[in-house]
């Protein structure tokens, strides 16, 4: 299509010479736009497409980590420190102190240190 009007990237907006009719996006952010498209089609294909023991396994996955992110909500309500919490958790510090940045955690958190119950022990 030499010769025809430039046309503006949706991806980035910068102006491209089209090679179809069809073509919205330039040279480079198309092969970005079809990456993507391609790694969300796969993780489709993988959902769909999962084994009982694979799904089994998912499950039990975030079981255990909806767990321990109870018991990272209930060490700090107790005085613990996101270091020493993880410690006993076996994670890292990172981790808890992300789960713990968000506001439902630091709901949990307030409220559990309001009731002021001790830990249960293990």
């Amino acid at each position: 299509m030499k010769g025809n009007p430039l046309r503006t990237c949706v991806g980035c907006g910068a102006m491209y010479e089209p090679s179809g009719v069809r073509q919205q996006r330039c040279t480079s952010c198309a092969v970005e736009h079809t990456r993507k498209k391609n790694a969300e089609y796969q993780r489709q294909h993988r959902a769909r497409h999962r084994s009982k023991e694979e799904t089994a396994y998912q499950e039990r996955r975030t079981w255990r980590l909806d767990a321990n992110k109870a018991r990272a909500e209930q060490l700090v309500a107790d005085g613990l420190t996101p270091t020493a919490c993880a410690e006993r958790l076996g994670c890292s510090h990172h981790t808890v102190l992300r789960h713990l940045a968000q506001p439902e955690a630091r709901r949990r958190v307030g409220i559990l240190r309001r009731m002021d119950m001790p830990e249960m022990p293990h």
